[in-house]
């Protein structure tokens, strides 16, 4: 009688462990590794490289151990660079959701004055060039591409060395309003040039409004050179 109690007692301990051993949770490392792999897939663009730091978890944290990937979403509200929030979730059972905080760093080359540049200079190719640095850290944006802004205009002073910000420099205005332009009409079979007076000012590909000084009607053109507009046929 003694021998079957301690079997039956042997097989309820058993069972006991046996569902507390099934009662298992999502490792802590699995959450952080899925985190890395998503913030490092999403937010890595061409030309550039990011760092991440995944938040730490509180210790105390016990979630039941998922059945299907963890799922890692980025919130639209949410940063791309410096605080970066993500949602992971358990889609299957049981189902549970939460927030980390991490750290993205994003690091590419952006445009810097290899001189002084005052106000009114053109920027010549000799006067940028591309500088490696940490893009969370940059203010008031930035430009990539040098022919994007070779022969454009310092509009503010930029030091040596200093981030050439868009608002920064302008486009070299290629008419000015008051200036006499020449004017090309043209099609396939023939070309015709007259000269008019500019009554706006513009860049190459902007739109400005002459007067053909011929038959004194107001025109629109696209400015194609310095001095030079072209009026549709």
């Amino acid at each position: 009688m003694k021998y079957i109690n301690f079997l039956i007692k042997s097989l309820f301990f058993c069972v006991i462990f046996q569902n507390v051993a099934a009662d298992s949770f999502q490792t802590h490392e699995s959450i952080v590794t899925a985190i890395d792999n998503v913030l490092i897939n999403e937010l890595t663009e061409e030309g550039r490289e990011i760092t991440v730091k995944v938040g730490k978890l509180d210790p105390r944290l016990r979630l039941k151990e998922c059945t299907v990937p963890l799922t890692v979403t980025l919130p639209s509200s949410s940063s791309k660079i410096g605080n970066v929030v993500v949602k992971v979730s358990c889609k299957g059972k049981p189902s549970w959701s939460i927030y980390v905080q991490n750290q993205v760093e994003q690091f590419g080359s952006i445009m810097v004055a290899k001189r002084n540049l005052p106000r009114g200079e053109i920027i010549a190719q000799d006067d940028i060039e591309l500088q490696r640095v940490s893009l969370g850290s940059v203010r008031g944006g930035y430009i990539t591409k040098m022919e994007n802004i070779v022969g454009w205009v310092v509009k503010k002073n930029i030091s040596m060395g200093k981030t050439v910000h868009p608002n920064s420099i302008r486009r070299q205005l290629w008419v000015k309003k008051g200036d006499i332009v020449v004017i090309i009409a043209k099609n396939e079979s023939f070309e015709v040039k007259m000269s008019g007076i500019a009554k706006s000012s513009g860049a190459k590909g902007d739109t400005v409004k002459i007067v053909n000084q011929s038959s004194k009607k107001v025109v629109e053109g696209v400015v194609i050179g310095p001095g030079v507009v072209q009026v549709p046929m």
